[in-house]
């Protein structure tokens, strides 16, 4: 089993991250696996990725350098095909370490687990259920997902867990648990088949076909948490944030993040 390289070059514009894992969806060729575009830090890619591949009518922009071909790759969507680009071997373990802590994930929800191919040393092959990738912001879960199980969060508790540092800086994923805070990202963990029916008309989670940057930049669980606040007629997200108003009262059955000790 091969990965493909992506044959064009992108010119990303991507931010610093502490966590620098890269990620490259993919669709299964022959015996191999083709990435549909080149290796990528910023998640945020993958709302316009799956907005075009969900929505034909949607205008593709190359956004920050992102130039994808949905003509010449359009992203299989039978399944979740990710291939991951781990900073070290040592973090790769970690990660297949921690994979179980994913599975838990996905039983909580009655969806297939994650299966994992072997690329090479620094690399791998992710294939998950189709749920993950039916909504932008499912996607961003569980991308959001990878990138934790490769911190060892399940060695760390609600206290402990932000004095995880990478070269003295705290990875964004750390601070996106803390802003949400910890009962409200277990509980949304939990509601993961309640977000894939929530209905809207977009899979970004809107009645309204938005601009590429606004896509690209207020589709994911950050915006969710920026837009909650926001009535009705100012909020694009509503459905999403009124959908998901038990999970944001913090109650859960399982600690995916643990609170103590």
């Amino acid at each position: 089993m091969k990965l493909l390289p992506y044959p064009h070059r992108m010119g990303l514009g991507e931010a610093f991250q502490a966590n620098d894992m890269k990620f490259a969806f993919v669709n299964p060729h022959k015996d191999d696996f083709q990435m549909v575009h080149s290796w990528v830090k910023c998640r945020e890619y993958f709302n316009e990725l799956l907005m075009k591949n969900h929505h034909p009518e949607y205008e593709f922009v190359t956004t920050y350098g992102f130039d994808y071909k949905p003509d010449e790759f359009p992203l299989d969507l039978s399944a979740t095909r990710i291939a991951v680009k781990f900073m070290s071997l040592e973090q790769k373990q970690v990660f297949m370490n921690n994979l179980q802590w994913i599975h838990s994930v996905e039983s909580a929800n009655d969806i297939d687990h994650t299966v994992v191919h072997d690329i090479s040393a620094q690399e791998v092959l992710l294939i998950a259920s189709k749920l993950w990738i039916q909504k932008c912001l499912l996607t961003n879960i569980y991308t959001l997902l990878i990138k934790l199980a490769a911190l060892n969060v399940t060695a760390y508790t609600k206290s402990s867990l932000f004095g995880i540092r990478i070269t003295d800086q705290q990875p964004s994923e750390i601070d996106y648990i803390n802003r949400l805070t910890v009962p409200v990202f277990n509980s949304i963990l939990e509601n993961c088949t309640v977000i894939a029916e929530i209905p809207s008309k977009y899979v970004d989670g809107t009645d309204e076909l938005r601009l590429p940057y606004a896509v690209h930049g207020s589709s994911g669980l950050m915006a969710l948490l920026q837009y909650k606040p926001k009535k009705k007629s100012e909020n694009v997200l509503y459905a999403l944030t009124n959908g998901l108003k038990k999970a944001f009262l913090g109650k859960y059955k399982t600690a995916f993040i643990k609170e103590a000790a």
